[in-house]
């Protein structure tokens, strides 16, 4: 597991900046500024995808097999605000965003921390 400490310790990071990340972009709904927000999305997308391929060999050794449905759930909720967002419909995507995907990040969130910030201190 020492080869996957800087890996993990770098993934917790960025999963601790993806809950910023989407509720900058709940701010930037209810203030109205659209500018940015494929971009936005499309980070956290690329860095969802960005963690569950770093992390994929550290959770097959550690034998985890819940980790594999759990990141698909959160990814594929960020499918659904990108489709919503992509239709026009602000309001919907709030609620998604509270209903929905905040509750799926903090499973997601919850998982990666119990199973790997142990590792993170050897």
């Amino acid at each position: 597991m020492n080869d996957y400490i800087e890996v993990i310790k770098k993934s917790i990071e960025l999963s601790n900046v993806l809950k910023e990340g989407i509720d900058y972009i709940k701010e930037t709904i209810v203030f109205r500024e659209y500018g940015e927000l494929d971009s936005l999305l499309e980070g956290i997308v690329d860095s969802v995808e960005y963690v569950e391929k770093a992390l994929k060999p550290v959770f097959l050794e550690i034998k985890d097999n819940e980790y594999e449905k759990i990141i698909k759930d959160f990814q594929n909720s960020l499918n659904l605000l990108k489709d919503t967002l992509d239709n026009g419909d602000m309001d919907e995507a709030i609620s998604f965003i509270e209903d929905n995907l905040s509750l799926k990040y903090e499973i997601w969130k919850k998982h990666l921390d119990s199973k790997l910030k142990k590792y993170t201190y050897c």
